[in-house]
């Protein structure tokens, strides 16, 4: 996801030819506002800017090509005061006519339903990767040679790599403060929730307030439901 620079879009096009490019959302509302405001336009005041911006979001959330194509014909109203429902002419304003020339032309970058398919996960802005380049300049300074960067890049890497293992490799400990030998056996055999759940049943046992009522569902299944607290179980006693 990049923010339209050319020189950036062409490079990846060039070293990653099957990648797909997308344009940040918030770069391309940034990029027509700063373009409304120039003088080639008669200023920002020539251009009602809130309807324009609206047209535009018309055509970035469109979910298909009729609602892509009813937000740029609502452009095409508001700066060419084109309103009939043939196919579109040639554009006359030149703030329309920088659109089609260097948006419309590119639109499966930004519009939804053109790439509503890619995985996105929700975000169509770059503000996280540019969030993480920022933490980045924090570490690698301008002064730095090229391969003391990179020799850093891969440090942080590597540690990045084995903080997220850890969580998942290294042993961990849970302390059942009042369990005795049979809790505590239980407690390495199943998740903590689980052991809750079978402790409250185990103090209610122990103190001699506990009774069941049950029947074979099947061979070696058999239905209980607690008298005290209503919960209803079925074991495997096989």
């Amino acid at each position: 996801m990049i923010d339209k620079d050319f020189g950036e879009l062409s490079l990846l096009q060039k070293e990653f030819p099957l990648a797909r490019v997308l344009i940040c959302h918030f770069h391309l509302k940034k990029y027509l506002r700063t373009e409304m405001a120039k003088s080639v336009y008669g200023g920002r005041n020539a251009v009602d800017v809130d309807r324009v911006e609206d047209a535009v979001d018309m055509m970035v959330t469109a979910k298909d090509k009729d609602e892509y194509d009813r937000g740029l014909r609502y452009m095409y109203y508001i700066l060419d005061g084109f309103d009939e429902q043939s196919e579109l002419p040639k554009p006359m304003h030149p703030l329309l006519d920088y659109f089609m020339r260097n948006w419309h032309s590119c639109k499966e970058m930004w519009t939804m339903y053109e790439r509503g398919h890619v995985a996105h996960l929700g975000n169509h802005t770059n503000n996280r990767l540019e969030s993480a380049w920022g933490l980045l300049k924090e570490i690698l300074k301008p002064e730095m040679e090229l391969d003391e960067c990179v020799e850093t890049l891969v440090f942080l890497q590597s540690t990045a790599e084995l903080e997220y293992a850890s969580r998942f490799n290294v042993i961990g400990s849970r302390h059942y403060h009042g369990a005795d030998d049979m809790l505590l056996r239980l407690a390495g055999l199943v998740s903590p929730h689980a052991f809750e759940l079978v402790r409250q049943e185990y103090d209610l046992l122990k103190s001699g307030v506990l009774s069941y009522e049950g029947g074979w569902l099947q061979d070696g299944i058999v239905r209980l439901e607690s008298r005290r607290t209503g919960r209803e179980y079925t074991v495997n006693v096989s």
